[in-house]
């Protein structure tokens, strides 16, 4: 069984608490850039709370993308894979090292992995354009779909995920 690696220690809170759809869903994994969730059906859930991407932000969200894989192997085989739902309608903008960081995890992530990724981003047309290259580049490399939204809920709804046990943790920690 492996653990999170050495980034991974306990952080404050960010600026603020959940947002919705998620305020009211028990803090599983805080970290100084936002909050991750692990629930059913075999989805990882990511809310940023910064405006600007970084690679000290990406990087242990990739980790712990990882980490998930690997303690819920059996359960996401099941499934066809992880299901990725990440909230980042609160980033306004990115570094370029961390684009091709999540760029080339995409690529390295072998089939059957990830079965899909939902991302809810702001209105901006940088982060719009961006997304719409990872979709490309990851349905090419891993079959996985990448979709795009301005809500979530309707998502959450459509995917039946709910929101995990009060005594739940994530994967790992």
């Amino acid at each position: 069984m492996r653990f999170l690696g050495p980034s991974y220690t306990p952080h404050p809170m960010p600026a603020g608490p959940p947002k919705a759809p998620f305020a009211d869903w028990p803090i599983q994994l805080v970290t100084p850039h936002g909050y991750l969730w692990y629930t059913d059906p075999g989805v990882m859930i990511t809310q940023a709370h910064i405006a600007h991407a970084d690679l000290a932000s990406v990087i242990p969200m990739s980790e712990y993308t990882d980490a998930v894989c690997e303690h819920k192997r059996d359960e996401l085989a099941k499934l066809g894979g992880l299901l990725i739902i990440h909230d980042w309608r609160a980033v306004k903008g990115y570094d370029s090292d961390t684009r091709k960081h999540l760029i080339k995890r995409v690529q390295d992530r072998p089939r059957g992995l990830v079965r899909g990724v939902i991302i809810a981003v702001s209105l901006n047309p940088f982060l719009r354009t961006a997304v719409q290259v990872a979709s490309a580049i990851m349905s090419a490399t891993t079959g996985a779909r990448l979709q795009m939204v301005d809500s979530l809920s309707p998502s959450l709804i459509d995917c039946h995920v709910r929101a995990p046990a009060p005594s739940s943790r994530f994967p790992g920690t």
